[in-house]
């Protein structure tokens, strides 16, 4: 966009129904955030704000105040935000969302702050880390943020921003109990009612340097939020799109109870014939020499949704997504990527998922898995009259020169529900949860590939098709029994079960 390059002055343009452009200044707080009454439409404009040069320590600990605080009935609104919010770092980047405990800073013994760890964590006073997030700070501010009314039309973009490039072999990002970039659409206590909410994020987010210098750490925090939340989805469309983004190049990658990229779409319920469309193109991907999740993921819930999917159609395209090229990895008790749609029940509706090239691990030395590359594709309690297509190819494989697999599966199940009832289940695996080097050591129990569709028990009338081709294999030395799973569990003689194996 030739009208926001890098190196030229930061601007912000408000447009509101008048048509006329005005200018404010990112650093004037009593500026933002903006408010949009009902009926009222709103256009802004970021290019080249808040771009920084770290070289020392550079510590966040508040939340910027959102762009947009409030949306009116039947408001439309646009936000475009180019070349802002990247960060050349040197030193210590460090976004802290936790409450320390020291034992004397002001002599004062028990006086709390906020601090920053790592980037402080040399200081004269002892600190100890009491509890997690006040208020998740960020560096990127949340680009919309509710009370949000019914009938609205939001439209947000974000491309070539919230970049983090490492200048030195010391360079350290670290986020503990925030964010880089925080929740983008929030509809803060309220509903998506009958609106239109469209995300694009698109080479953002991203950490370059090299394989061979840098630090990222991830505690209890995340890079990049939430694209869209709320209190639910009723009868509305929302379409998010999420291209080259949350990628990491560094020598190392730790995330401990965090991830990389949070849920990026979460809500409670989506109903009233509601359409849901997630796109994740060249996202979550990592390239250096040593590679740790401990309790947490790289990609949480793409669909977190706490209560029903009822009526709704949810669609999601997951393409070169969450995958490794390392050294060594360990994923200790998390997971690569999370559960892909997490939901309760799942009554009336249709949920489909393509995934490909998704959660593989190149390593040249050692894999430790104590965890999962995938948890299960679609998680939820009963599902009545519903339709679920999941379609996968080059997921959750390995190549390494020893796979360790500790009372585990590489991939979780594709579909895990507690009771199916008059519902159809299509389910295409290809070239998945495999181990091609030279020692794969499996303890008890442990195994490749869990089943494609597991029910605790059938209500009847159900519909399954399945269809497996290089799926669960290994070559090498393999020390231990690969336990091997039914590809169907738990559908009756009412039921018609067809499985194919290519």
């Amino acid at each position: 966009d030739s009208a926001c390059l890098p190196g030229q002055k930061p601007t912000v343009a408000v447009c509101r129904d008048d048509g006329a452009i005005r200018y404010s200044d990112w650093g004037d707080a009593s500026a933002f955030p903006l408010q949009v009454a009902a009926g009222r439409s709103l256009a802004v404009r970021l290019c080249n704000v808040g771009n920084a040069v770290v070289d020392g320590a550079l510590i966040f600990t508040d939340a910027p105040s959102p762009i947009v605080g409030s949306v009116g009935r039947g408001a439309h609104i646009r936000i475009d935000v180019l070349n802002s919010w990247n960060v050349a770092v040197s030193g210590v980047l460090s976004i802290s969302g936790v409450v320390w405990e020291t034992d004397d800073p002001h002599g004062h013994h028990g006086h709390k702050h906020h601090e920053a760890m790592g980037a402080m964590g040399h200081g004269k006073n002892r600190m100890t880390k009491e509890k997690l997030r006040l208020s998740p700070p960020s560096l990127v501010p949340t680009l919309v943020s509710g009370p949000f009314g019914d009938n609205v039309d939001v439209r947000v973009s974000m491309k070539q921003s919230a970049n983090v490039l490492f200048q030195s072999p010391l360079s350290s990002l670290q986020v503990t109990g925030g964010a880089l970039c925080g929740t983008l659409v929030g509809a803060t206590g309220s509903s998506l009612e009958h609106s239109y909410v469209e995300v694009e994020f698109a080479d953002s987010g991203n950490v370059a340097g090299s394989s061979s210098s840098g630090q990222v750490r991830i505690e209890s925090g995340t890079l990049i939020g939430r694209m869209l939340q709320s209190e639910s989805i009723v009868g509305s469309t929302v379409l998010i799109h999420v291209t080259n983004a949350s990628n990491i190049d560094a020598r190392q990658l730790k995330v401990q109870g965090g991830s990389v990229l949070g849920s990026p779409i979460h809500t409670r319920q989506i109903s009233k014939h509601a359409v849901v469309r997630l796109r994740l193109q060249h996202v979550g991907n990592f390239r250096g020499d040593e590679f740790v999740v401990h309790h947490g993921e790289v990609i949480d819930e793409m669909v977190g949704c706490e209560g029903n999917v009822v009526d709704s159609a949810v669609a999601i395209s997951a393409t070169d997504v969450a995958n490794a090229h390392v050294a060594v990895a360990r994923i200790l008790g998390g997971e690569l990527v999370d559960e892909v749609i997490d939901t309760v029940d799942i009554t009336g509706s249709r949920l489909e998922v393509t995934l490909k090239d998704l959660a593989n691990v190149n390593a040249s030395q050692l894999v430790s898995v104590a965890g999962e590359l995938l948890d299960e594709v679609i998680d939820g309690e009963d599902v009545v009259n519903s339709e679920v297509v999941v379609d996968e190819e080059r997921v959750g494989n390995v190549r390494a020169h020893q796979l360790v697999v500790s009372d585990t599966s590489l991939v979780d199940e594709t579909i895990d529900a507690r009771e199916a009832r008059n519902s159809k289940f299509f389910v295409r695996l290809r070239s998945m949860a495999s181990f091609q080097g030279d020692l794969l050591d499996i303890s008890a129990g442990g195994t490749l590939h869990d089943e494609a569709v597991d029910v605790d028990r059938s209500g009847g009338g159900n519909f399954v098709s399945v269809s497996v081709a290089h799926v669960g294999n290994a070559t090498g030395t393999v020390v231990g029994k690969i336990s091997g799973d039914r590809l169907v569990e738990g559908m009756g003689p009412d039921d018609d079960v067809k499985i194919r194996r290519v």
